[in-house]
């Protein structure tokens, strides 16, 4: 009982104020800082006072701030005294935010570095991981060892009691965890399994073992979750990235909420992609955004830091900033732009937050073509570690550019969809995947059969669906990409890709493709197909789209746009003479919400780390469906009554002006 009494009784005290401390599960905007302390860091807290934190929490408002505790190289930035402390404190911190946010009203979670700890393994050299070589790994702990008993739950306890911690936001967890080949990992897996681990260069053995090493990682956060809120009920856990795209499982560890913090470049596009991965999670979630790009750093502004913003919020998320906390301080000078997101993000709050999917695409994440795919357990995308979700990346671009209001839906989520909950969605997409679910597939061929569309895209998808598809494929995985020209009418359009020997089998050819730009007639190969299935259709596409989102083309996106009208002749949203609003629709309160986010400007440009401005775009002429006469259209953030006409079972306005995110609202 000792242990809970002083952090019940802030609890307490906070529904005594009148509940004014939000729960994760309400919150809608925060503040991250870390630094991710070294041994021998020196002058922590040297430049942290009050009323620069004072300042900060009374001018940006946010409902929780995560502040740094431990790093990835395992040292505490705070006097622990379980763990290990870097050489030099002038301050404590920690403490001076919890003062702060305790009369601010305001949640204080932990940022917390878990299966990456550097000091743990320096000074228990047996708690650390080790890789399939046999070398030690430097970073990750193993999640069958004493580590999460013998250092992080005890610290952890420390926070909520002596700090009075609402949680922790615990980071390098699921993307640290490693195939283990520690001796915790060989006894583990010999006591289920009966057998040995496999060798270096068995590899089905190590991808089934990858396999169990996931289910060894869910259990290890399973634990401390289960285990800290016996002391501390209140207390909320996030696993970063657990439950993304990262981890496609269903939800049955007990964290309190969902959250990562998506790339510090090309951001919008991490953004999306991230965001839709979450957008259908039961659990809470939130994305942070880096307000800074990272090599070299150079602090976003506001313009960049909005437009980021509006596709979390679009989604339904809670939206977060990072920034640097550098041996504690704040910088102080970016405390009026951190104000002005806040109020751009508040403005739209109540139309936003939790909102729901409407449904009109969706791209269907399979766990079992992600994990097949994958060279590590659940490590960062990249093109080397997992091209999969580099190619769902690239065909999500192309449906955002043609006008689509996509959605990520991961293997369990899909299959749990009632068949009149299938039917609401105009088509899903089938990105270049090697395997997929059997219950998947036969789902799919019924939403075809009665009405459905089914876009199969890539070669080794082709390989999978090709009876679907009607058509005989020889491909070869791994093979040599190749600089193709696509051809559809008078529209020409590169893309790179593997490439495949299609012969129709039942299908119609659509579209062709050329391996050179003098489009000999002997190297005519077949780019798309159609073929009729009960009421609906099999559209194939022969060449994968992954490096889309590096290449864009207006006459890729418009092929592509193409193709999905071959069964699904018109977009739930029309715009006119333009394609650069991107459509997120959701429904909140029996309100349909039409998002639209202005995407143009060098977001994607490597070469340009900084903008803070983007053009407006004037006089929209949209065409929304929408089953009955509305009683009202409005325009939020300005709370403007727009005028309209109804017609056909559409609703067709002029959108005056749209500088960064506007929500049509009708009901």
């Amino acid at each position: 009982m000792g242990r809970k009494i002083r952090y019940n009784e802030y609890v307490k005290n906070s529904c005594e104020r009148g509940n004014l401390v939000k729960r994760r599960s309400e919150s809608f905007f925060g503040m991250h800082f870390d630094f991710h302390a070294k041994k021998d860091q020196v002058n922590i807290g040297s430049f942290c006072d009050y009323e620069t934190i004072d300042r900060l929490l009374r001018e940006v408002k946010p409902d929780y701030v995560q502040c740094d505790t431990k790093g990835h190289e395992g040292i505490s930035s705070y006097p622990t005294k379980t763990g290990t402390r870097a050489d030099e404190m002038k301050g404590d911190i920690l403490k001076m935010w919890r003062d702060e946010t305790k009369k601010h009203d305001v949640a204080l979670f932990s940022h917390y570095s878990g299966v990456w700890d550097a000091e743990a393994i320096t000074q228990h050299p047996d708690w650390g991981a080790v890789n399939a070589d046999g070398k030690p790994d430097e970073m990750a702990v193993s999640v069958f060892g004493p580590y999460v008993d013998e250092l992080m739950l005890p610290q952890l306890r420390e926070l909520a009691k002596d700090y009075e911690m609402n949680g922790v936001w615990v980071d390098g967890d699921c993307w640290g965890a490693v195939e283990d080949y520690s001796h915790w990992a060989r006894d583990a897996y010999k006591r289920e399994t009966g057998l040995d681990l496999p060798k270096e260069d068995d590899l089905k053995g190590r991808e089934d073992y990858r396999n169990f090493c996931r289910r060894a990682f869910l259990e290890y956060v399973n634990h401390y979750c289960s285990e800290i809120h016996k002391d501390y009920p209140d207390y909320q856990v996030a696993s970063n990235w657990l439950y993304t795209a990262y981890v496609p499982e269903p939800e049955t560890v007990g964290v309190d909420f969902v959250s990562g913090d998506y790339s510090p470049s090309n951001s919008l596009n991490s953004a999306r992609f991230e965001g839709r991965a979450m957008q259908n999670l039961e659990k809470p979630w939130d994305l942070m955004c880096w307000g800074f790009t990272s090599k070299p750093r150079v602090s976003k502004e506001l313009v960049q830091l909005c437009v980021e913003a509006s596709e979390v919020i679009s989604l339904g998320g809670g939206f977060c900033i990072y920034n640097p906390q550098l041996v504690g301080s704040v910088e102080k000078q970016y405390i009026g732009k951190w104000a002005r997101l806040a109020k751009f993000c508040r403005e739209r709050e109540e139309t936003c937050h939790k909102a729901k999917p409407v449904h009109e695409g969706a791209i269907i994440f399979s766990k079992q073509a992600s994990y097949c795919c994958k060279k590590s357990v659940f490590r960062r995308w990249s093109p080397d570690n997992n091209k999969y979700g580099e190619d769902i990346r690239g065909i999500l671009t192309a449906l955002l550019d043609a006008g689509y209001s996509t959605e990520i839906l991961q293997s369990h989520q899909f299959l749990n969809l009632s068949d009149e909950e299938l039917s609401e969605f105009g088509f899903f997409v089938i990105n270049d995947l090697e395997t997929i679910e059997n219950e998947i597939k036969e789902r799919l061929k019924k939403y075809v059969r009665g009405g459905g569309e089914v876009i199969v895209c890539g070669p080794g998808s082709a390989k999978v669906f090709e009876k679907e598809l009607g058509v005989k494929v020889s491909y070869t995985p791994d093979g040599e990409k190749y600089e193709t020209s696509v051809v559809s009418g008078d529209m020409y359009a590169p893309l790179v890709s593997e490439v495949a020997e299609v012969t129709p089998d039942g299908a119609d050819v659509l579209d062709w493709y050329y391996l050179s730009k003098f489009k000999k007639k002997d190297e005519k190969n077949i780019f798309s197909t159609v073929k009729s299935d009960g009421k609906g259709k099999w559209i194939g596409i022969y060449l994968s789209y992954c490096e889309y989102q590096y290449a864009r083309s207006t006459s890729l996106r418009d092929i592509t746009d193409n193709l999905v009208k071959m069964n699904y002749p018109r977009k739930k949203v029309e715009i006119e003479n333009t394609h650069i609003p991107e459509v997120i629709l959701t429904e909140k309160n029996g309100k349909l919400n039409v998002n639209l986010i202005n995407t143009s400007g060098p977001h994607a440009d490597s070469r340009c780390l900084s903008y803070d401005e983007i053009t407006p775009l004037h006089n929209l002429h949209i065409s929304v469906e929408y089953p009955q006469l509305p009683e009202s259209v409005i325009e939020i953030p300005s709370g403007k009554r727009l005028n309209y006409e109804y017609r056909n079972g559409r609703v067709e306005l002029v959108l005056d002006k749209l500088e960064i995110h506007s929500v049509i609202t009708i009901e």
